[in-house]
């Protein structure tokens, strides 16, 4: 998963060049850290290219207990949004399916 860690410094590199405000990019790493970190710690860990919409859902679940449903959307956000950046990077070779 180390391969996580170096997209994710990538895609805030980007967010900081498109000039996205400094608490939004903050929220975003936040969330986007405790993801990996939940990725991680399954059994057995799943590749990168294993991500799909069944694992996001699981995740959801368990990150959704006892949040409201604004801040179930805005977790739900900062997962595409991180999507999106890496079917981007894979449109530039990197080969990552989500």
């Amino acid at each position: 998963m180390r391969r996580w860690d170096g997209l994710l410094e990538k895609y805030t590199a980007v967010l900081v060049v498109r000039g996205v405000a400094t608490p939004t990019i903050d929220t975003r790493r936040r969330e986007l850290n405790r993801f990996g970190a939940w990725l991680k710690a399954r059994k057995p860990r799943p590749a990168l290219e294993e991500i799909d919409a069944d694992l996001v859902v699981r995740y959801m679940r368990e990150r959704s207990a006892f949040h409201s449903r604004s801040t179930v959307s805005g977790v739900l956000s900062d997962l595409r949004c991180m999507g999106e950046f890496l079917v981007q990077e894979e449109l530039n070779s990197i080969h990552i399916r989500w």
